[in-house]
């Protein structure tokens, strides 16, 4: 090999040995950023829940809307559960609280009827995150209950978010965590799992079940038949009565054996009838 080569082959492996520093550090930036992103997020809903563990839940009046407030759900007026109530009045987007116990899932949630996606990126002071905050359908109704209220939230790598609502494709773990509670500004509420499935919101010409299609229970769409329709998609058979069915939520986040697929999760509100 002439020495004219061996310079070149020195030059091309120093490329490549610098191209390839430059892409670690690049990916440990990354990774730095993104836990940090991570850190915070997760700091900020503990000093909300925090907030919402120093008040009780007896009912008060929520304060009247401020002359000159813009917030995208201002106005709303009534009696709220007073745990919630300091949150509200923080940020009028706040629309209730999410738990499931033995999982990652303990948020608030957000409303924003005029721009439904507004906390896909944003936290609750409205600053740009990474994992936004679950929020809700715009079609929704906390008010006047509608009869499924739909919420939506990241599956993010950090297990934060809906990213433990995957675990339910697991009967056993189903069966463990078939309780999610769902509290409004207004109600607290206790929900049963009725259905989990897969599907995707790609296209609405294809045969898969579009879930978020039912809101409220009308004639043209009967919540009897939404229900056999999430009853017979479900990965899991899960008995339950319909009759005793007088309210639904719906989580929704991303699942990617798909293109545009969602893992979605049904819960009930039961009567005692």
């Amino acid at each position: 090999m002439s020495g004219k080569s061996k310079d070149n082959r020195k030059l091309v492996l120093l490329l490549i040995a610098s191209i390839s520093v430059v892409v670690l550090i690049y990916c440990v930036i990354r990774l730095a950023l993104y836990s940090l992103s991570s850190y915070n997020a997760n700091k900020e809903i503990s000093d909300l829940k925090e907030k919402t563990e120093l008040a009780d839940s007896a009912l008060t009046p929520l304060k009247d809307k401020d002359a000159g407030d813009e917030d995208q759900n201002s106005g709303l007026s009534g009696i709220a559960v007073s745990k919630y109530k300091s949150l509200y009045e923080e940020n009028k987007d706040f629309a209730g609280w999410i738990k499931i116990e033995g999982t990652k899932i303990d948020y608030p949630v957000m409303q924003t009827p005029s721009d439904e996606e507004y906390y896909l990126h944003r936290n609750f002071k409205k600053l740009s995150s990474d994992e936004g905050l679950p929020f809700i359908d715009a079609r929704s109704d906390i008010v006047r209950p509608s009869s499924n209220i739909i919420i939506y939230g990241h599956n993010m790598k950090s297990g934060d978010m809906f990213a433990d609502l995957l675990k339910y494709d697991d009967y056993d773990f189903y069966s463990e965590h078939q309780t999610i509670v769902f509290d409004t500004i207004f109600a607290e509420g206790t929900y049963t799992v009725i259905s989990v499935f897969r599907t995707d919101v790609s296209d609405d010409s294809n045969e898969d079940f579009k879930f978020y299609k039912f809101i409220n229970n009308t004639s043209s769409y009967p919540l009897s038949k939404y229900l056999s329709e999430i009853k017979s998609c479900s990965k899991h058979s899960i008995p339950f009565d319909p009759e005793k069915v007088t309210g639904l939520i719906t989580l929704s986040t991303c699942e990617y054996t798909k293109k545009d697929g969602r893992f979605v999760i049904v819960a009930a509100k039961m009567s005692d009838i």
